[in-house]
């Protein structure tokens, strides 16, 4: 439950943010150096398999991508609009990787849950102007799908990664390569300066979003340690909720019955994904 509030906290303050897309290369770079200490400590006399480092590597460049929708994703678009659809399709992926990859199959629960995220991704769209057309393929509502897709993607490589590498060290390789990677992009695309003007203005703020970025992820972990992963995936999932409820009270957004009840489905639907 932790998690899930320092989770939908962290977004908040990306959302806040006045440059999203330039914001996510500095709290990515804070995040690694912030964890560079843990890693440093843990790391003697630890072999890392190839399978692993596959993985990892793998993950670092799924990670180019994410962070990059995930900002993209709030530039235009509600915090409590465009989390929600990220984090219910992400599970909904997940599962449908399961399918086509593993053979596995849904059960009448999972199969329930899967009409509920579809359902309510379907009412998140914003209920005038635009339609659903206009609104489902509007550059921020892809980019929160394209989000969705990449959490899903990077979920079941973690799954293969952690098996061979300890999760307090696995999770370091991959933002290293995922900052690696964004590095040159950012680099292209501002220049020096303005990311060294952007850390003057926003350098707190982003070691703040850093840090619960990296260790919030670290209470997951450990509360996988403590119970089953099966009700932790659920408890994760309340950051669905929390994510709308601080986009209504501190962001002030837009509150309506449609919304509301998107919310509640999308909850609904990760967690009978979950239960399945």
């Amino acid at each position: 439950m932790l998690s899930a509030l320092v989770h939908a906290t962290w977004n908040l303050q990306l959302r806040k943010a006045r440059d999203r897309t330039l914001f996510s290369f500095l709290y990515v770079w804070s995040a690694i150096l912030l964890y560079t200490p843990v890693f440093l400590l843990n790391l003697p006399g630890t072999i890392i398999p190839w399978e692993g480092a596959v993985a990892a590597l793998l993950t670092g460049v799924i990670y180019f991508f994410y962070f990059l929708l995930l900002a993209r994703s709030y530039s235009g678009g509600d915090l409590s609009i465009s989390y929600p659809v990220a984090r219910g399709v992400a599970p909904l992926l997940t599962l449908v990787w399961a399918v086509l990859l593993l053979g596995e199959r849904p059960s009448t629960t999972g199969t329930l849950g899967i009409a509920l995220i579809v359902v309510a991704i379907y009412l998140f769209h914003s209920p005038k102007g635009r339609g659903f057309g206009g609104r489902i393929f509007s550059p921020d509502y892809v980019a929160a799908l394209g989000t969705g897709l990449s959490i899903s993607a990077y979920s079941i490589v973690d799954k293969i990664g952690v098996s061979f590498i300890p999760p307090h060290l696995y999770i370091y390789i991959t933002f290293t390569v995922g900052g690696v990677l964004l590095t040159p992009f950012y680099l292209r695309r501002y220049g020096y300066q303005a990311i060294r003007v952007e850390l003057g203005m926003e350098g707190k703020r982003a070691i703040l979003v850093g840090t619960m970025c990296i260790y919030g992820y670290l209470l997951v972990l450990f509360a996988m340690g403590l119970t089953q992963v099966s009700y932790i995936i659920p408890l994760r999932s309340t950051s669905i909720l929390f994510a709308v409820l601080l986009g209504f009270e501190v962001l002030g957004e837009r509150k309506s019955s449609r919304k509301i009840l998107a919310t509640i489905l999308m909850f609904a639907g990760v967690l009978f994904i979950a239960i399945s």
